[in-house]
């Protein structure tokens, strides 16, 4: 598996397309995947979890991704990079302006390989009827109570040798808590396999 490949691609559309998009809108970047937060910084640390994307994302049997929080599209088209046979299923309440826009040209390129479900992830996950071999669940920062709702949803959409995700990219003990607090109740199971060791993903089975 080329990681510097997969990533130079990803992050060449980033830069062409969707930057573009963002400062057009003339929106701060809330980002925490190839730059530093509300900015355009390079962020290196990044780099260990763009690769457990790209791993991740050819080690699920059918392919089929939920990801709850588009935002700017980012970790969304890393997916889409790293496994041409991904689906992934998007889930965003458009708080932020140049999310739509960014989902448009996305799809453009990879046309029904991305879908985005739009609104509040604890209406729409209990109504949804669908099953997917990986759900990603995006950093909330503070709110807390959204991400454990997520994380119980993720556990009853997910199939039965499903990958959980979580990325938390403050590393917030609270989040960090909430996390090991469901993965014993719900009996999650660490994954068969070695990922890039880092404080801002937990995955799970």
């Amino acid at each position: 598996m080329n990681y510097d490949l997969i990533i130079k691609k990803t992050k060449l559309f980033v830069d062409t397309y969707l930057l573009p998009i963002i400062f057009d809108i003339g929106k701060n970047i809330e980002d925490d995947f190839f730059m530093d937060y509300l900015s355009t910084s390079c962020l290196n640390d990044s780099i260990i979890k763009q690769k457990n994307i790209i791993l991740l994302a050819n080690k699920i049997n059918d392919k089929e991704i939920l990801e709850i929080g588009f935002n700017n599209g980012f970790s969304t088209l890393l997916f889409l990079n790293s496994n041409p046979n991904i689906i992934i299923n998007c889930i965003d309440n458009l708080i932020n302006k140049y999310t739509l826009p960014c989902y448009n040209k996305i799809r453009e390129f990879y046309g029904n390989r991305i879908n985005l479900i739009i609104g509040e992830s604890l209406e729409i996950m209990p109504k949804m009827r669908k099953f997917f071999d990986l759900i990603y669940i995006n950093n909330y920062n503070d709110l807390s109570n959204i991400v454990k709702e997520d994380i119980i949803n993720s556990f009853y959409r997910g199939k039965n040798d499903a990958i959980i995700i979580l990325n938390n990219n403050n590393n917030l003990s609270e989040l960090i808590y909430i996390w090991i607090e469901i993965y014993n109740i719900y009996k999650f199971i660490n994954i068969d396999f070695d990922i890039f060791e880092n404080s801002f993903h937990c995955v799970k089975n």
